[in-house]
């Protein structure tokens, strides 16, 4: 193998990003598809689905990044997850006893994921199944969409259990490893469910075609970790390490309850609003926040990937290194995310016209604010992984603030604004705290200033945002949802 292809084939960054763009990629071939194959009733119920399967992370309960930072430590040379601020030195790296201790991890994420495993997906069904039935009888075969729920349920619960060795591979800086899976999982299922809507598949044959691709990806993982790891993936009847469980309790209830007051109330209020809309309203918004998730996936890859590195850093106690990492990836993340957000809101509506969609794009005015209020929850959002890495876990008290704030000021504005009040109540929330809180605590630990962060990370893309949210504002570039009667 050359070395230089040797040197790709084994950067978590760069296989990373080959993943995302391959993700994009094939999207952009199956989202025409999907939008110009499906009826209107049909693309609603598809990204109901997404929607839907999308508060599985409130059910994992925070547990997969306090794992992958646990991981991530003992890989660096921890013994033992201290509670509070976590930092020990790296010298016992590779020693027998970190390596027994990264073992009991290993078997206590086992015996856990199938256990939540099965409490989330039992709750997913009950819940999913109340959400989706107003939208699944618009369509006008009812029990064709009811076995592609079934399908999507089956695939979600091998994913689930299997969350233990993506953990692992993310925490012990496989992420090359993962993104191979990845790539090749998104490129079989671009490649049957084109095939399927090419053909005339429904919303069955497509589920299917994603699940069987997806189940394959997990269990690959899976065998890959019982090689790599046997005393952790390929024992039998895993026992879980109790004193770990209590030490790791504390940090994950936080983290989960941080997510379930920011991600969750977020994926809640798109749930709700399907069960008031018409279908093409639902599938024009639903639509647009799918088109949002993917740039914010795309974005959190050049700092995500560092996660493990920067926590193995911590546990050596290299600040000036971590710093230096943290800031790239910042600032690479912001540019991705600003770009895309701009790329998509010039070209994306115009692109539906023209192939005949039978879904629209929601106006760009809407657009570019709802853009500007995720990138200030991104701002906050590296903030706190970054101060995370010190095991003082503070997003129950950030994200519950500020989902408070969210549900208040989209419930006082929803009557008046309309979908305004989303991106409305989405900034209020990040602005008015999660965003400020997570920095300060970031700037405190790390005694940092915003200038000698933010300053030269954030300011420049974000003020190249809030030119756009303006330019929009002011009736520039100008959208053509009026035209497809899509009400914002």
């Amino acid at each position: 193998m050359p070395r230089w292809f040797k040197r790709i084939w084994e950067s978590a960054t760069l296989i990373t990003w080959a993943s995302l763009v391959l993700r994009t990629a094939t999207g952009l071939v199956v989202v025409p598809l999907i939008v110009t194959r499906l009826k209107t009733p049909e693309i609603a119920v598809w990204y109901l689905f997404s929607s839907v399967m999308g508060l599985q992370p409130l059910l994992e309960l925070g547990f997969t990044p306090t794992f992958v930072r646990a991981v991530a430590y003992a890989a660096g040379g921890a013994t033992k997850l201290l509670p509070g601020r976590n930092r020990e030195s790296g010298s016992n790296q590779g020693s027998q006893e970190s390596q027994e201790f990264l073992d009991r991890i290993c078997a206590t994420m086992r015996w856990l994921y199938t256990r939540l495993a099965f409490a989330a997906i039992t709750t997913v069904a009950l819940g999913g199944t109340l959400a989706l039935e107003r939208s699944i009888a618009q369509t006008e075969s009812p029990p064709e969409a009811w076995a592609a729920w079934a399908i999507i349920l089956v695939g979600s619960f091998v994913g689930f259990r299997n969350l233990s060795c993506s953990a692992y591979l993310e925490g012990s800086n496989q992420i090359s490893r993962l993104g191979r899976t990845q790539i090749a999982g998104a490129l079989a299922g671009a490649i049957l469910s084109s095939g399927v809507l090419l053909v005339g598949g429904g919303l069955a044959m497509l589920a299917l075609s994603y699940q069987v691709c997806n189940i394959a990806a997990s269990e690959w993982n899976r065998l890959v970790c019982r090689r790599s790891r046997p005393g952790g993936f390929a024992v039998p009847s895993p026992r879980p390490d109790r004193s770990f469980l209590s030490t790791v309790w504390p940090p994950t209830w936080r983290s989960g309850l941080g997510i379930a007051m920011s991600y969750g109330v977020v994926q809640l209020s798109a749930i709700a609003y399907a069960q008031l809309g018409t279908p093409a309203q639902v599938a024009a918004l639903l639509f647009s926040l799918r088109i949002l998730q993917m740039l914010l996936t795309a974005c959190q890859a050049p700092f995500s990937t560092k996660i493990p590195l920067l926590a193995r850093l911590h546990a050596q106690g290299n600040t000036a290194g971590l710093l230096r990492v943290a800031a790239r990836g910042m600032a690479l993340s912001y540019w991705v995310y600003v770009t895309g957000t701009i790329v998509v809101g010039l070209t994306l509506q115009p692109f539906l016209s023209a192939i005949h969609s039978h879904v629209a794009f929601i106006d760009t005015r809407l657009w570019y604010a709802i853009a500007l209020a995720y990138m200030v929850e991104r701002y906050g959002a590296m903030h706190i992984q970054l101060y995370s890495l010190s095991n003082d876990i503070i997003w129950h008290r950030a994200n519950g603030i500020a989902g408070g704030i969210y549900l208040i000021v989209l419930v006082s504005a929803f009557h008046a604004l309309g979908l305004y009040a989303f991106p409305t109540a989405v900034l209020a929330g990040y602005l008015g705290f999660y965003s400020w809180y997570s920095a300060w605590h970031s700037y405190r630990w790390y005694h940092l200033t915003f200038w000698r962060l933010d300053g030269t990370t954030a300011l420049i893309p974000g003020a190249v945002l809030i030119t756009f949210v303006v330019l929009s504002a002011c009736g520039w570039p100008h959208s053509l949802a009026g035209r497809l009667h899509v009400p914002v």
